[in-house]
């Protein structure tokens, strides 16, 4: 298999890529509450999400920084693993519990599971815009 985000065979993360993987992990753990509140503001203004004009600025964030501090956890696990593939699956069940009761909870506020895709959509694209940004090491145009 291969390792996330590489096309290195599991078990074969060059020590440039640990570093890397460490080091984003980092600076992710410490961004996670910035990116979030950015992202909150963002899902408010998205005009195919109209049940987020209507939520507090915590209804918009919960879950959020969770999910952002357990993937930031996972990156130096992932690191310093011999058998990086093995290393994710506590956490992928722990993100994935996270993100059902995510939808759950922005079910029962009115967000169609349409309006949930984006959502998460729009997680992504600020989370790559975010890391592109200001993640060490980021490639600034």
């Amino acid at each position: 298999g291969t390792a996330v985000g590489s096309t290195l065979p599991a078990g074969e993360l060059t020590p440039a890529v640990r570093h890397g993987l460490e080091a984003l992990g980092r600076w992710l753990s410490d961004a996670a509450e910035h990116i979030t509140d950015a992202f909150a503001r963002r899902l408010r203004a998205d005009p195919a999400l109209a049940p987020a004009r209507a939520l507090s600025a915590v209804e918009l964030r919960d879950h959020v920084s969770t999910f952002l501090v357990e993937l930031a956890q996972m990156l130096p696990t992932l690191a310093a693993a011999d058998e990086p593939l093995a290393a994710l699956r506590d956490g992928t069940e722990i993100r994935g519990l996270i993100s059902q009761r995510h939808g759950a909870q922005r079910r029962r506020m009115g967000f169609t599971e349409a309006m949930l895709a984006r959502e998460f959509a729009l997680l992504e694209e600020h989370l790559v815009e975010a890391v592109r940004r200001d993640a060490p090491g980021a490639a600034r145009d």
